[in-house]
């Protein structure tokens, strides 16, 4: 699939920003006379298909990038988050927008928010309303996560994540199980509940991570799908 000139110098705008303005964003909070006390971090990530929830966003290759800052409340236990993230889609260029707080209390780390996902262009290339908002809370416990997020438009979605760390040859082992009770009028989404799951295999390579994903949904004509990504993170 070819995608329009303007979804790569969007892709492109994203990487350059993270590349060269986190650390400069970052170093201008911190020296601010403690007005703003957060960090900026920013990711960038080349995939060989943008997979989401088991459901192909891609026909071909995915350029991602994103930026978050994170302040934190004096001594309060958590701390306010907020992010933005594109890609290229098929049909046009996905940009979400994250608000939410996170924090650690008794050994357990949580996070909750709300995600506000835009695609632009498919109002005018596609029939259907696909943008929707998101509230999402997870909580983590050593190498498990769980998570459920919840839209008045697309559905309900509860997810389990695992990240076992290093074992053998270096490599990271994931695991994910998620379950979909879809809003059967929304556009973006099969018109079916459905699962998907995925195994994934993570080495690091002079920083950047490499990774290898097996993923599959319960879905009658789908199909599993072999991922391959490079992703790099920033934190200055």
């Amino acid at each position: 699939m070819k995608f329009p000139a303007n979804l790569w110098k969007q892709a492109g705008l994203a990487i350059l920003i993270t590349l060269t303005g986190t650390p400069t964003m970052a170093l201008a909070a911190e020296k601010n006379d403690g007005a703003l006390s957060g960090t900026i971090t920013g990711n960038i990530t080349a995939t060989s298909t943008y997979v989401w929830r088991g459901l192909p966003q891609t026909a071909d290759a995915a350029l991602q990038g994103g930026l978050n800052y994170s302040m934190p409340f004096g001594s309060m236990p958590f701390g306010l988050n907020v992010g933005a993230w594109t890609s290229n889609v098929a049909g046009g260029s996905e940009l979400d927008v994250t608000v939410g707080f996170a924090g650690e209390a008794k050994g357990f780390s949580y996070d909750a928010g709300l995600i506000v996902y835009n695609y632009p262009q498919y109002e005018e290339n596609l029939a259907g309303d696909y943008n929707f908002n998101e509230l999402y809370a997870s909580i983590s416990k050593d190498m498990l996560t769980a998570r459920l997020s919840v839209s008045a438009e697309a559905g309900n979605y509860i997810e389990i994540n695992a990240n076992f760390e290093k074992l053998a040859a270096g490599l990271d082992l994931g695991l994910h199980f998620g379950s979909y009770d879809v809003d059967k009028d929304f556009d973006g989404l099969p018109g079916e509940d459905y699962s998907d799951y995925n195994v994934s295999l993570t080495t690091y390579v002079n920083d950047f991570g490499v990774s290898f994903t097996l993923s599959d949904t319960s879905l009658d004509n789908d199909s599993y799908r072999t991922i391959i990504t490079i992703s790099k993170d920033f934190t200055p």
